[in-house]
């Protein structure tokens, strides 16, 4: 479901590391590359809530890879991938793509808050659910699939323009260099691209 764009930016750059670079880099969110026509939506969702767009983009590509009508073995349903009860919760319809992206962006805006701020948390908690991760700290020990999970929507983040930043982050690393970088302690900043969280409003603001 490559836009003419995306098609365009891989031809270009041939390798999977160079393709990311080719279509991320400019730190702006890219709604046209963003496959199925969805790339306005998710801007729309993601102003609305306080969310980096990027990053709503990234997390859809990796819960269902464009996929409206994806359907999870565990029973997560569309976009978004979610679950009944919480779109319930939300008031989602998962099949719907405009209620499925509104609603990982407003998900992801309850999650952020829980965390007071934390993104890196709150999307691994889209994965593995809030209360594995505020009892781990951090990724569910021993869960491949979550403790990769940050990694990958920020690798689709980057994609979608979210910024050099990104690539630093040793969740998107190659593990043999990432293992040699302190990871960053619970009263340190982390750089998500620019963004920063705003403590008062509690929403993500894009960088001047």
């Amino acid at each position: 479901n490559l836009t003419p764009k995306q098609q365009q930016l891989l031809n270009k750059y041939k390798t999977p590391q160079r393709s990311a670079r080719g279509l991320g880099g400019s730190g702006t969110y890219k709604p046209e590359i963003v496959p199925n026509g969805y790339g306005e939506m998710i801007q729309q969702s993601a102003q609305k809530h306080g969310i980096p767009p990027s990053i709503v983009a990234g997390l859809i590509e990796t819960e269902s890879a464009w996929n409206p009508n994806a359907v999870s073995g565990a029973g997560a349903k569309g976009l978004a991938q979610f679950m009944d009860p919480t779109a319930a919760e939300f008031g989602v319809s998962p099949y719907n793509p405009q209620s499925a992206i509104d609603g990982a962006a407003k998900y992801l805006k309850y999650l952020v808050d829980f965390f007071n701020g934390d993104m890196r948390l709150a999307i691994f908690a889209y994965n593995g659910g809030m209360g594995n991760i505020q009892k781990f700290n951090g990724p569910i020990p021993g869960s491949q699939e979550n403790q990769e999970y940050y990694g990958k929507v920020m690798r689709g983040a980057y994609k979608y323009g979210y910024g050099k930043q990104s690539l630093q982050d040793p969740a998107v690393m190659r593990p043999s260099i990432a293992a040699q970088i302190p990871q960053n302690q619970p009263d340190q900043e982390v750089d998500h691209g620019g963004w920063t969280w705003d403590k008062d409003k509690r929403i993500w603001v894009e960088p001047a």
